[in-house]
């Protein structure tokens, strides 16, 4: 069994049909051009934030602090 991670509450909210892909590693955003900025957007602006600002990882999730 997956442990549950806050992506799954989150998908349980927003779409259940995507939960269900999600918790079964169907990944259909690979392609997704608004996915590709989000990610570089990440890499980019993260490193240049202020230090009191910081991300934490949770088992497989990542909250921005």
């Amino acid at each position: 069994m997956k442990p549950l991670i806050a992506t799954h509450v989150k998908y349980y909210h927003l779409c259940r049909r995507k939960l269900w892909l999600f918790d079964r590693d169907v990944w259909m955003e690979h392609t997704s051009e608004a996915v590709a900025a989000g990610e570089l957007l990440h890499l980019t602006a993260y490193p240049q934030r202020a230090e009191r600002y910081r991300e934490i990882s949770i088992g497989g999730s990542k909250v921005d602090f």
